[in-house]
């Protein structure tokens, strides 16, 4: 299904092509945001972003900030909601400095309907006030109305010159060839766009508020209600904004996923793009590249915002073919559905649901995932229980039935992987590559648990017993023995001699054995001339001469890889090399986003470079990734730990609520949404944490909900645990009661050496409970 914008939705950044642009995407009806130098004659549109730098924006638009230069003279756009009134927007634009006579210096705001950011239910402009206007005209006001609701503006100060025109482009055309000394004009009839002209030597500042409502002398009174509140409303709105749960990184995360959302004009929905430029320039308004908006889900649900993970998974699960895949791509201009991308969306519907607590969401998709999975199978097999990426006769888009199409399957292009490596008749890669077997049998791990929660259990048991015996294949046939690592294998038997940290994701499918973690890692990840002796991660081995190419996935670090292989890292129990890699992606987002808000498609793999490829996109969606590590690190819930928290530290949204978490001098605190904070000495993380209502019966404790429930990692030191408060009245360790201790420090256990993950359960006092 496609969800309706909700109320508190309607107003946003939701047109591709402008992110000045405040859009109503009920109705289409938006706000543009324009400049004039008079210097340089021209008028600055900000397409594509360009002179913007985009700052704060919350997900809901209740706040967003944008820097925008004008010929050189800059200022600073606010934009803001009273959570008690969302459909009522107010906004402020700052002269901040001025590289002209402020005399001929304009902001335009212009009133016009336009799909690409909402829906266009018959919405048309009201008569426009014509400025200049002689003594005694009325108050100013805009007006439009959409069906049954009616939009007012109104602005402080009035602006100097307005007027209505068939298209805002007419407008931009005036001022270009006439100045900024308006020409006598006639009142248009129908306008198209209303467009108001603000000087900057009358008004360093001006504020506007739109609102809506049913009635239009309803809607003027909401809109100078709301002007008169305007900044009070930005202050609160900023500071609600500061205050983002998970710090820097979070709003990191928050701000570039916000201003790449936009409206989906040809299917009626709002959806995360790849990157405003690609989707505007490139591919005729809207795009979803399947790996990209599946990122894009987990990013929002890992803020917990579920209405903008829930529109990014239907954007691609919408996208299932007949024949079972999920599209590569789909957009205005071509749509790639001969092949598809690596198989990661049952682990992102699952990661999504476990973040929000909706247990319903996995079972909704399970069907599509299920035909996806399969589709594989039947579409890619070549032999030996192994898949290899291809292109199927389908369908008319770009590069269909070339082996150029079967590497963006892989959505690595130009590896190196790939060189030397043909087409075969049956439109597959002559080659076995290791990530996608390794995502293949982690993506039957997760359905099999999807379908065994559905209770459909003959799904789960074939579903594990495929997952089972194609991780069997990988390491039977994928395993470089020579060069103790995984590699892809082609069809003569001989393996690809260039490595990518794909041969790193047999840790993320839980393939790899003791002894092949201890290769991969300490022999191939750690490796300075391998893949660590530049930023993370490079796509290729940094001793292999294409790494000083520099040309995409040639000598680049993409934020994708560093994201797998660190989760990767995290299952097969390698948390301390995870938390470095954690920390270095961080310093790589870090600088360009702290120095330009840039955040980038890829960086190079040099840590000195600047990280200034005119190619790259300079605001790409799947480099929040990097900053998403650090908020992984405080916490993450996967199918195979459940919860984990630690040892990292932050705010960690799961299941539906945030928790807090500190990791200091071998301690642990864990501050849940409810009920005492737990502090725990003798170790950095717990998994399977929750709070859990009910007990399990043969416990001998008459108790009420449970308080909390982990699991200690196995450990040859005691581990205290400690609640702040003492109501609790009985502790299970192991599935035992144990005797609670109580001290100056509150309540709880103490467990000693543990050969193995031990769970630990705190129940509360209950009616019949004896203390």
């Amino acid at each position: 299904m496609v969800r309706p914008v909700s109320a508190d939705r309607r107003w946003g950044t939701y047109h591709p092509g402008y992110p000045t642009v405040l859009s109503d995407a009920a109705s289409g009806l938006q706000l543009r945001i324009a400049g004039y130098s008079g210097r340089e004659g021209r008028v600055v549109d900000f397409v594509a972003a360009e002179g913007v730098r985009l700052g704060a924006h919350t997900l809901d638009g209740a706040y967003l900030e944008a820097g925008l230069d004008v010929a050189g003279s800059r200022l600073r756009l606010e934009a803001a909601k009273d959570p008690d009134a969302p459909t009522t927007l107010v906004g402020r634009l700052t002269l901040e400095h001025a590289a002209e006579l402020r005399l001929r210096l304009w902001t335009l705001l212009v009133l016009e309907r336009d799909a690409a950011g909402g829906r266009l239910d018959d919405a048309t402009l009201g008569a426009v006030p014509v400025r200049p206007a002689a003594p005694g005209a009325d108050a100013f006001v805009l007006r439009a109305r959409a069906r049954s609701e009616h939009l007012a503006v109104v602005c402080d100060p009035e602006p100097s010159v307005c007027g209505g025109y068939a298209e805002a482009a007419e407008a931009s055309a005036e001022l270009e060839a006439e100045g900024y000394v308006p020409p006598l004009r006639e009142p248009v009839a129908e306008p198209g766009a209303a467009v108001a002209r603000f000087n900057h030597e009358v008004g360093a500042d001006v504020r506007f508020a739109a609102a809506l409502a049913t009635d239009a002398t309803a809607a003027e009174a909401a809109a100078r209600a709301a002007l008169a509140e305007a900044d009070r409303t930005i202050a609160a709105a900023r500071s609600r904004a500061e205050a983002q749960p998970g710090g820097e990184a979070a709003a990191a995360v928050r701000d570039v996923l916000a201003w790449n959302t936009c409206w989906d004009p040809a299917n009626g929905r709002v959806a995360t793009a790849a990157s405003r430029r690609w989707t505007s320039r490139r591919f005729g308004g809207w795009l979803v590249w399947q790996s990209d908006v599946l990122y894009a889900a987990l990013l929002a649900a890992t803020l917990g915002d579920a209405d903008l993970a829930y529109a990014n998974l239907e954007a691609v699960l919408h996208g299932a073919q007949p024949a079972g895949n999920l599209a590569c791509l789909l957009s205005a201009r071509t749509e790639w559905v001969d092949r598809a991308h690596p198989p990661l969306a049952a682990l992102v519907v699952w990661q999504c649901a476990a973040r929000l607590g909706d247990r319903s969401l996995p079972r909704r998709y399970l069907d599509t995932l299920l035909r996806a999975h399969r589709w594989w199978e039947r579409h890619r097999a070549v032999g030996d229980g192994l898949l290899a990426y291809g292109t199927s006769p389908t369908g008319r888009g770009l590069y269909v039935g070339t082996a150029f199409a079967a590497r963006n399957e892989s959505s690595m292009d130009n590896s190196p992987m790939f060189d030397d490596v043909a087409l075969t008749g049956d439109g597959l890669l002559d080659l076995a590559e290791v990530g996608l077997n390794a995502l293949h049998v982690l993506d039957g791990q997760v359905l099999a648990a999807i379908a065994a929660e559905a209770g459909r259990l003959d799904d789960a048991a074939a579903l594990a017993d495929g997952a089972a015996r194609r991780a069997e294949a990988v390491r039977r046939r994928l395993w470089d023995d020579a060069r103790g690592v995984y590699a892809g294998r082609r069809g003569d038997g001989t393996f690809t001699s260039s490595l990518s940290p794909t041969s790193f994701y047999p840790l993320l499918a839980g393939i790899a054995e003791e002894a092949e973690v201890e290769a991969l890692v300490e022999g191939h990840l750690l490796d300075e001339e391998g893949f660590w002796g530049g930023p993370p991660l490079p796509a290729n081995a940094l001793r292999e001469p294409v790494a000083g190419e520099g040309s995409y996935w040639r000598g680049r670090a993409w934020p994708p890889l560093a994201y797998l292989v660190h989760l990767g890292l995290h299952r097969c129990g390698r948390r301390d090399v995870a938390a470095e890699l954690a920390e270095r992606a961080w310093r790589l987002f870090a600088g360009p986003w702290r120095e330009r808000r840039a955040a980038l498609e890829y960086y190079d793999v040099r840590w000195e470079s600047g990280h200034g490829d005119p190619d790259v996109d300079a605001f790409y969606t799947w480099s929040a990734l990097l900053p998403l590590l650090t908020l992984t690190e405080a916490g993450d819930i996967t199918p195979w730990h459940g919860a984990r928290l630690g040892p990292g530290r932050g705010a960690v949204h799961l299941a539906g609520r945030w928790w807090g978490v500190e990791t200091a001098a071998g301690a642990l605190e864990v501050r849940p949404p409810s009920g005492p904070a737990l502090r725990v000495d003798g170790v950095d993380h717990l998994t399977g944490v929750a709070e859990v209502p009910g007990v399990a019966g043969g416990t001998g404790v008459d108790a009420e909900p449970v308080a909390l429930r982990c699991t200690l990692p196995a450990g040859a030191t005691p581990a205290r645990l400690r609640l702040a408060r003492g109501d609790l009245v009985a502790a299970l360790v192991g599935g035992r009661p144990v005797e609670v201790e109580r001290d100056r420090d509150g309540v709880g256990v103490t467990v000693g050496a543990r050969p193995a993950p031990t769970p630990v359960v705190f129940l509360r006092a209950g009616a019949g409970a004896d203390g």
